[in-house]
């Protein structure tokens, strides 16, 4: 195997993210043609109880959720038993009755929803998942199931027409209901059946229970109110509050798993979509599609822009994808996506790479976002990008 320098990235991680900058603990584990190249843990598990992070360690991965979903629905799709050309009504009829809200009325919207609209978060839904509709809904339904729940989000107006620009919202969670609505299980049921079990990926949940609480790691905060304050790190709950009810299955932002489980996913999509065991979850074809630059084909105005920064990315399937040059030694076809707490993923399938690291750190948008992006050219640097 060939030897990698990561020191910079080690220095980086250490003296920048950790000492300067208060993030209680980072992993991050990177391979390359079928090899962990880089396993580096710093930090702690329990800031307060000096709990080192170890490899067990669980965590929200927020909307690193969204291309575990994506992908699964693309299964489907390879079974020709989802088309991505059609309305959405088509497996959740409730969405029939979507409305649109233009020039301060309601219409009825001119063009029609599709489930490709879901998956490039174009549909004109928004992010609104604290909207009084949904909270009070699944207050009074607390076992609802994930189509019980998505059903209801059709009853908030659109904000634009279907197809119309790059909106970030709640699509991939109506998407995880379409699934659902197909294969008649529970969505957490039939991605543990075609990604979970065969990929090896056995720390991997849509939901917290009483035995696995020990394992997920502290949740914190750091934001700060200007530039010259300092860094705090407030604990705060170790809850999701984009888990609805105990059966809902957010496709946006649910998953739980160790950073482990998710390095085999993010190498199963690095290497085409065959996983680290050789089981071929999907076929390269589909991969392509899930890389293409899906905002220029159907969006009128893709207003798109991504954590890395919108310069040299696009938008494919439920996944920014690099386009063009940016001035970033990350190479053109970069692609993956990150969450709220700070989880992140980049693979590339020309090179079989991929980066995952993992952290429980709310605003590290507004704290780290930048010093998070030097840290992967750091990386890709140390792989002689």
């Amino acid at each position: 195997m060939k030897i990698y320098d990561f020191s910079k990235a080690k220095e980086f991680t250490d003296e920048v993210l950790i000492k300067k900058k208060g993030i209680p603990s980072v992993d991050i584990k990177v391979i390359k043609e079928n090899e962990v190249v880089f396993d580096y843990r710093a930090g702690y598990f329990d800031y307060e109880k000096t709990v080192p992070i170890h490899e067990n360690a669980l965590y929200y991965m927020y909307s690193c959720t969204k291309p575990v979903t994506v992908t699964a629905a693309l299964r489907l799709y390879e079974e020709n038993k989802l088309d991505l050309e059609v309305p959405v009504s088509k497996y959740l009829p409730e969405y029939e009755k979507a409305v649109l809200k233009k020039d301060g009325e309601i219409v009825k919207p001119t063009e029609v929803l599709k489930v490709k609209h879901l998956f490039t978060m174009t549909g004109g839904f928004t992010y609104d998942w604290t909207n009084p509709l949904i909270k009070k809904f699944a207050k009074k339904n607390p076992k609802a199931s994930t189509v019980e729940l998505a059903n209801q989000f059709v009853n908030l107006p659109l904000i634009f027409e279907p197809g119309e620009r790059f909106e970030y919202s709640l699509c991939h969670d109506i998407l995880a209901a379409v699934v659902e609505s197909i294969v008649q299980k529970p969505f957490r049921e039939y991605v543990k059946e075609v990604l979970f079990d065969p990929v090896g990926m056995k720390d991997s949940y849509f939901h917290i229970t009483e035995e696995l609480k020990p394992y997920l790691a502290a949740k914190y905060d750091n934001i700060r109110k200007s530039e010259s304050d300092s860094f705090k790190i407030t604990p705060i709950p170790k809850v999701n509050n984009m888990i609805f009810t105990e059966n809902y299955d957010s496709g946006g932002a649910g998953l739980i798993c160790t950073l482990s489980d998710y390095a085999k996913f993010a190498e199963t999509l690095a290497n085409g979509g065959v996983a680290p065991n050789g089981y071929r979850f999907l076929k390269e074809e589909t991969i392509a599609l899930l890389t293409k630059d899906w905002l220029k084909e159907i969006c009128k105005d893709s207003s798109f822009g991504c954590t890395c920064g919108s310069k040299g990315y696009s938008y494919g399937l439920g996944v920014r994808v690099k386009t063009g040059e940016d001035g970033r030694n990350i190479p053109v076809g970069e692609f993956g996506w990150d969450g709220a707490c700070g989880s992140y993923v980049s693979m590339n399938t020309e090179h079989k790479t991929a980066v995952v690291m993992g952290m429980h750190v709310h605003s590290w948008n507004q704290t780290i976002q930048d010093d998070r992006n030097r840290l992967t050219e750091l990386i890709y640097e140390a792989l002689g990008f």
